[in-house]
């Protein structure tokens, strides 16, 4: 076998998943707990029913994995095999809620797979009568998607050093800068939740609503695009909310290690990166090529 495949070479060991996905199912289940909150809060108990179902099922798996053994390292192919059932996973569980509202089953899955995934793409029409839980849930399944199911459980509950950078290099996170896998995560999640923040606190004072300025932020810094009208960005008349959403676009499309970057001064790095002067000069060029063809 190629030395380039070695990593690869030994079987994976299910006891592994099945430990690691009960630790990522109490994520999973937190991260439920704000669409749920939200349904209570709106009045809109058929996604309370939904998202309930969809707690217990994933609290159920947390408290099955507490009987398989513990293990030290997490292997390369297992650690793919984690972070590809974690986007199985969720929006499976998903369409209970989703279904419970009276959307199709395979309309309900394919929202949830482009949700999670940061797709983007949509069945759904008429968004504006569709109710403010269903398009919170959409905007916050590509919030947790765009930063990794992976990344959030490492920054906050998981604990064990080895297996943490086992699965945080296996899920495409290799070259660590920093010292430890949770660091690295904590850091990373640190400057996504900051990012978040900001763009809701400008798009709220701007808009004057916070409901919209809440999703069309979770929207914007995933660059997935899930936003609560069928117009998108064109349901705004004034420039600057457009530009403001636009820029949260782009500062959740750079590498967020650069923000660690600029924030350790390492200012040459950062205007010399490869990666992002590309991403600077592709913006430029289909601006300009858009500006030409209207």
């Amino acid at each position: 076998m190629p030395e380039g495949n070695e990593s690869l070479s030994y079987a994976v060991r299910w006891p592994v998943l099945g430990k690691t996905i009960g630790q990522l199912s109490t994520m999973m289940a937190l991260l439920s707990a704000a669409p749920l909150i939200t349904s209570v809060v709106f009045g809109e108990f058929q996604f309370s029913a939904g998202y309930v179902i969809v707690i217990a099922i994933l609290l159920a798996m947390f408290l099955g994995s507490r009987l398989l053994p513990k293990f030290d390292t997490i292997q390369v192919n297992e650690a793919l095999v984690i972070a590809a059932l974690a986007f199985v996973l969720a929006p499976c569980l998903i369409v209970i809620p989703f279904s419970l509202s009276g959307i199709g089953i395979l309309d309900a899955l394919f929202e949830a797979i482009s949700g999670i995934t940061t797709t983007g793409l949509s069945t759904l029409q008429h968004l504006e009568d569709k109710p403010r839980t269903l398009l919170f849930a959409r905007a916050w399944m590509q919030w947790y998607g765009g930063l990794g199911i992976v990344v959030l459980s490492i920054a906050l509950l998981m604990g064990h050093q080895l297996a943490l950078r086992g699965l945080l290099e296996g899920s495409g996170n290799g070259n660590l800068s920093m010292t430890t896998a949770r660091h690295y995560a904590r850091y990373i999640f640190l400057v996504y939740l900051t990012i978040t923040l900001t763009g809701i606190l400008l798009l709220w004072l701007l808009i004057g609503d916070g409901f919209q300025a809440i999703v069309y932020t979770l929207a914007a810094i995933s660059t997935g695009g899930f936003a609560p009208s069928d117009a998108s960005l064109a349901a705004f008349d004034r420039y600057y909310v457009k530009l403001t959403i636009l820029l949260i676009s782009c500062a959740g499309a750079i590498p967020l290690i650069m923000y660690y970057r600029l924030y350790r001064a390492n200012f040459r790095d950062v205007i010399f990166d490869r990666e992002l002067r590309s991403f600077i000069a592709m913006i430029l060029f289909v601006c300009a090529a858009l500006w030409f063809s209207l």
